[in-house]
């Protein structure tokens, strides 16, 4: 709470807030799972803290949240931001003593635990009712390990433990998403990436979601009136980002008309996957107009600034030019 109270969040985007959940709070969160059993309740709490922190930038209570957290702890591929979680990562901290137990017989307390609650020269197994809680926890950890073919044999043979490994093969697998590439293998800027993660998933409040909801009455498109603002009008149906989406498609050299968002997507997973520098730029032009765009339906609404076409467009190619230095360096 302390730190988070101490950033000036409110200069940070989201993707600045991901960043020091990631690097900061969880990484106080990593060291102590790797000495204590954390209560349920410390987690929820803590889980509480940093969902609040990526949504709203601060620490008071709020249920504002466009991913679940439970989805957000997933990796990239898999529709999330690759956030620990923090009950799952304890768990399996918490089996490197374990193994610690099983392995390293010449440290103090494991002597202490083998003299007390061994049973012919293991602990694996053992249940020791008169052990104090931490301890019982501990020695019935071989449970779990057991399911995913962890016996005590296969412990034994271990020189070294890995974590994060045995935290894979506890979370288990989750089905891919096609849409993927556009996001773990763009080079575009953080904050530009993280609006496709929300656009990709249909997440960004576009009015039809916040007249559903009661915030607003209005559900015209302020850069198209003629017709409602939704996810797929925004992107490309609008007449405004439909022209300037047009205009990069033909700075990009693809000769066909802009298409449904659906189409757009289908169309990018089919022609700009790999490693060659033409797709790199492709999904970096993507990351950047999806941001700009959403940038300037915001400034219509709270600041009524508005400009052409061909103003976003050059934007847009002026960052691409940029971040393509920067990637090339």
């Amino acid at each position: 709470m302390h730190r988070v109270q101490s950033w000036t969040s409110r200069f940070l985007s989201y993707a600045g807030w991901a960043q020091l959940i990631k690097s900061v709070l969880f990484s106080i969160q990593v060291f102590w799972s790797q000495v204590f059993i954390i209560p349920k309740k410390v987690i929820k709490c803590i889980e509480t803290i940093c969902r609040t922190f990526l949504w709203t930038g601060c620490v008071d209570t709020s249920k504002k949240a466009l991913i679940v957290w439970e989805q957000v702890c997933r990796p990239r591929t898999t529709r999330g931001l690759n956030i620990l979680d923090a009950q799952t990562w304890n768990k399996t901290a918490i089996r490197k003593l374990l193994w610690n137990m099983c392995v390293k017989k010449d440290r103090l307390w494991v002597k202490w635990v083998h003299q007390y609650y061994g049973k012919q020269g293991t602990v694996w197994g053992v249940e020791a009712p008169q052990a104090s809680w931490m301890v019982r926890k501990i020695l019935q950890m071989h449970q779990e390990l057991e399911t995913i073919g962890w016996n005590e044999m296969h412990i034994k043979q271990m020189d070294m433990f890995s974590i994060k490994k045995l935290h894979k093969d506890l979370r288990g697998e989750y089905q891919k998403v096609e849409w993927r590439r556009l996001i773990c293998n763009n080079v575009a800027c953080p904050k530009w990436n993280f609006i496709l993660y929300l656009a990709l998933q249909k997440r960004l409040l576009t009015r039809d979601r916040l007249v559903a909801w009661g915030y607003v009455e209005v559900v015209q498109c302020v850069l198209y009136e003629a017709e409602d603002e939704s996810h797929n009008h925004l992107f490309f149906q609008c007449m405004f980002t439909a022209q300037v989406w047009q205009k990069i498609l033909h700075w990009l050299n693809i000769q066909r008309e802009a298409r449904r968002w659906d189409e757009e997507v289908l169309w990018a997973n089919t022609h700009c996957k790999g490693k060659q520098a033409r797709a790199k730029v492709y999904r970096m032009a993507v990351a950047v107009s999806i941001y700009v765009m959403w940038q300037e339906r915001n400034q219509h609404i709270f600041k009524q600034i508005i400009r052409t076409p061909g103003m976003l467009v050059r934007k847009i190619v002026q960052e691409v030019h940029l971040q393509g230095r920067k990637w090339a360096s």
